[in-house]
């Protein structure tokens, strides 16, 4: 299977020869690197050139500027210039493990939509923690956020021909589009994980994964607006989307009360859950109870 790696980028030259030597380093290799500029300051496109150019007598590299803006639109401009069978996405401050590629590839071969991988998530002060799905996988799991796929697009690969069906990833989100992505790539097919860490995930402020993570506001409606868009496709109904709805609300409500305090959590709730109310009435008050009362007893 031919392989083509899609490396977003943007203001990050400085980083992103660790993602390359790590796709130098590879067991198996890509026949096809694309980066993908996403409207680099001048000083900052120059230094990229030069790192490609660098790295062109052993990469089969190529960079190119995205016909849109965001991290979803470069992710598209490579998935449209791939010319081979799988695409492997890798954000330009990660790097991969030796042997991801061959790892993933031998499973993929059984026929699964996407395959995926633990990773290894290092902060900026060098602290390491494993991530990896707490649950087994399903595709209501996955919808519930119950499973995750850790290292987000830079552990998973897929096939080139099922990220053009489902259209990509949904450039009108801010936030959450890689969930979005996943869910709708389950409709084609399972999603497997490899059960080793085959990713290092560098978890800045200013990266990519980083945008919205305090700006709750921002991050909800996303996630309003992909719940929205999968019952318009059929993907849930009004009930299951009434539970996610109510899963989402609580996990962002934690995560912020986390980072600044209390009232500022239970006033981005109440005004959250006043106006989800009014379209789902008791059973998302139902959902948000019996959650609350889980995440109590734990």
């Amino acid at each position: 299977m031919g392989v083509t790696v899609v490396i977003p980028h943007k203001n990050d030259s400085a980083l992103i020869p660790r993602a390359l030597n790590s796709i130098r380093a590879q067991t198996y290799q890509p026949n096809q690197v694309i980066v993908i500029d996403d409207w680099s300051n001048d000083y900052q496109k120059k230094l990229l050139d030069q790192v490609v150019v660098e790295n062109k007598a052993v990469l089969p590299i190529e960079c190119v500027k995205s016909y849109g803006h965001g991290l979803s639109a470069a992710r598209n401009t490579g998935i449209n210039l791939a010319n081979q069978e799988i695409i492997a996405f890798l954000d330009c401050d990660d790097e991969w493990r030796f042997d991801k590629l061959e790892r993933q590839i031998k499973i993929f071969s059984a026929g699964y939509a996407a395959v995926h991988s633990w990773c290894t998530n290092i902060s900026s002060n060098g602290n390491q923690t494993l991530l990896k799905p707490t649950m087994r996988y399903s595709q209501l799991n996955l919808i519930r956020g119950e499973y995750s796929v850790t290292g987000s697009s830079s552990s998973m690969i897929m096939r080139r021909t099922t990220a053009i069906e489902v259209g990509g990833f949904n450039e009108n989100l801010p936030s959450a589009e890689d969930v979005d992505m996943w869910v709708r790539i389950s409709m084609h097919g399972e999603l497997i994980c490899v059960e080793e860490s085959l990713v290092n995930v560098y978890f800045r402020d200013t990266g990519t994964q980083k945008s919205f993570k305090h700006v709750p506001e921002i991050k909800f409606s996303s996630h309003e607006k992909m719940i929205s868009n999968w019952m318009n496709e059929g993907i849930l109904g009004d009930n299951l989307a009434s539970e996610v709805l109510a899963r989402r609300l609580i996990s962002i409500t934690s995560e912020y009360s986390n980072e600044t305090h209390a009232l500022n959590a239970m006033i981005f709730f109440s005004k959250k859950f006043m106006n989800i109310f009014k379209t789902y009435k008791v059973k998302f008050l139902i959902h948000c109870l019996a959650l609350l009362l889980r995440k109590l007893r734990e």
